[in-house]
């Protein structure tokens, strides 16, 4: 009995994380004991979404980020051919830090639409900023003894998973992994579907692995919107970096480094995604995230849906979960939504048949706390 378990944000409110309409909140109030650097990031996120007029005024001030953030795509969309091969090179080199590049093309591209592009694309540098902040700093807190207490409903669910299972998630945050690295069923060598050469710290005086780090893991977990830690160069594949990452995340406690991450210095891509309802998934690696996302949502005999709203606009998520309707009809599959508003649960009706198990809980109550 293969199982697949498809985590949105609200299964992670019970272990102090806030929901997806709540998190700009949160982070404002993160930021205000934050250094100066992040607080003039959120200056100047704050006032690209407070600058807008008219119609647009009502989408930037939304509380949902995803929605801030189609904003620009929706500004890309509209660019010409000729247009959106010069913004193509721009927001590479703008991101790389090139600025020979960027000199020549502001020369050679002075249209007023290019002030309005690189202020969006900057918005969402600094919000995956702004995330990375937030979220690094809860991550470096879910090891604390209290924390661990607040997920214990976690810890339960996970008790659940086998060899082969698969969990799916759209969340930034870390406490499903390092919930099954806790059980022994999950290593972050192999254990997000795609290897990365991990070595133990220090790195100038190895230390030997246990014997179960040479196993792989028994659980994937598919992170569909990349993870905070990730990052990449050029869409070279993804490292995982050290700092406030896998410092805060040691398999037997040990600390450990990915032997790719490069030297400090170069300009770092948050491999994060899902700063907009139009996804762009680029990298083999995301989307071989995805494939296996898919494979697992084809293949599995019981899915178990938590915390996810199902949003209309989020169209490539539907188009992922758009299989289960079929095998639910068919018999191939059993399927379990659990959220607390009875009108998400009424959308998972409509979107998957009444077929559906509907499960009016939150995830600690399901689940369990104790």
């Amino acid at each position: 009995m293969k199982q697949l378990y498809f985590f949105g944000a609200g299964v992670s409110v019970g272990a102090g994380y806030p929901p997806t309409q709540e998190l700009l909140n949160e982070i404002k109030n993160k930021v205000q004991s934050a250094d100066e650097y992040t607080k003039e990031v959120w200056d100047r996120f704050e006032k690209f979404r407070l600058s807008a007029k008219g119609q647009l005024k009502s989408v930037l001030e939304s509380s949902n980020p995803e929605l801030i953030l189609t904003v620009p795509d929706l500004l890309v969309a509209t660019l010409n051919e000729n247009d959106l091969d010069r913004w193509k090179k721009l927001k590479k080199a703008w991101h790389s830090g090139n600025q020979q590049t960027i000199e020549n093309l502001n020369k050679e591209w002075s249209a007023p639409r290019r002030k309005l592009l690189i202020e969006g694309e900057m918005a969402r540098r600094d919000f995956q900023l702004l995330v990375d902040h937030f979220f690094s700093m809860k991550h470096a807190n879910d090891d604390q003894q209290n924390a661990r207490e607040r997920r214990t409903y976690i810890h339960n669910m996970m008790a659940n998973l086998h060899e082969g299972d698969v969990v799916i998630t759209t969340n930034w945050d870390t406490i499903v992994e390092r919930t099954l690295m806790e059980q022994k069923k999950w290593l972050p060598g192999d254990g997000y579907g795609f290897l990365v050469h991990i070595e133990s710290e220090p790195a100038w005086r190895p230390q030997p692995f246990p014997d179960n780090w040479k196993k792989p893991s028994q659980v994937k977990v598919l992170k569909l919107h990349g993870s905070i830690g990730w990052f990449s160069h050029d869409n070279n594949g993804i490292y995982f970096r050290y700092p406030k990452y896998l410092q805060n995340l040691r398999p037997n406690g040990k600390v450990i480094r990915d032997k790719n991450e490069p030297n400090t210095g170069h300009h770092e891509n948050f491999a994060l995604i899902g700063f907009s309802y139009l996804k762009q998934l680029e990298g083999a690696i995301i989307q071989s995230i995805w494939d296996q996302a898919l494979e697992g949502i084809t293949t599995a005999n019981e899915v178990t849906i938590v915390g996810y709203s199902l949003p209309s606009a989020d169209v490539a998520v539907r188009m992922l979960l758009n299989p289960l309707r079929r095998r639910i009809s068919e018999g191939l599959v059993k399927v379990k939504v659990v959220d607390t508003k009875k009108t998400i649960l009424e959308h998972w009706k409509n979107f998957l048949g009444t077929k559906v198990e509907t499960i009016p809980e939150k995830a600690e109550k399901f689940f369990g706390n104790g």
